[in-house]
């Protein structure tokens, strides 16, 4: 009975084995087939260029004269496009940890008569996050890397500061910013009127104020703070 027990065992090891050995065969022979198939020719871009302007010169029904006047055209606007790409393919290979390779990054793409601005969460206003004091650094670190305008608000409080409703409730992140750097600054966070937003213009605490959810619920409120 034992004898019989070890007999089995070993014919069920060896048809594991046979087993295993027709699967590794099977995939060494579809590999094989795979690349053992003729190879396509490799990629002629002139080639292609001509075959495509035939296709759209049939398709199109273009004559000679039209095809003369059409393609010059046609082939600085791909040439355009071609460089397009290859730029929006260098921003992929961008260390989104330098701060002034990514801005002049974007400049690139903007063009130089572009206001660059950064929204900056400037407190976390939680154990362990950013805090009030990092602000003055960080709007320094950003102004060197070529940005032209800072936006303050909150970080992981996103657009609220906890316990606060008051307008303006930014306020010491934009002053602090402005401590830092002589960038402009915009302060966000509850302001819903002209004389709000004057108010901490006059005391230097921004030099921008931006109003959103107040807008939201009146549509006319930027016209009634210019008619002041």
């Amino acid at each position: 009975m034992k004898e019989d027990n070890n007999s089995m065992h070993r014919t069920r090891h060896l048809i594991l084995i046979i087993v295993s050995v027709l699967v590794m065969t099977m995939m060494g022979l579809t590999c094989y087939a795979g690349n053992s198939q003729t190879q396509r020719p490799p990629f002629d871009p002139k080639r292609f260029e001509a075959e495509l302007e035939q296709y759209i010169t049939i398709h199109a029904s273009l004559t000679p004269q039209e095809a003369s006047k059409f393609f010059p055209v046609y082939r600085q606007m791909m040439k355009k496009m071609r460089s397009c790409f290859d730029e929006m393919r260098r921003y992929h290979f961008v260390n989104p940890a330098d701060e002034k390779g990514c801005a002049e990054a974007i400049r690139r793409q903007v063009g130089s008569d572009f206001v660059l601005s950064l929204r900056l969460g400037g407190s976390d206003y939680m154990d362990g996050g950013a805090v009030v004091g990092d602000v003055s650094e960080a709007a320094k670190i950003f102004e060197t890397a070529g940005i032209d305008m800072l936006s303050l608000s909150g970080g992981m409080s996103v657009f609220f500061r906890p316990g606060h409703t008051e307008a303006g409730y930014f306020a010491e992140l934009s002053a602090a910013a402005k401590k830092g750097t002589t960038l402009p600054v915009l302060l966000t966070g509850g302001i819903a009127d002209g004389a709000e937003a004057e108010a901490f213009l006059e005391k230097g605490q921004a030099d921008l104020i931006g109003i959103g959810r107040a807008a939201l619920r009146d549509h006319q409120i930027y016209q009634k703070i210019l008619s002041m």
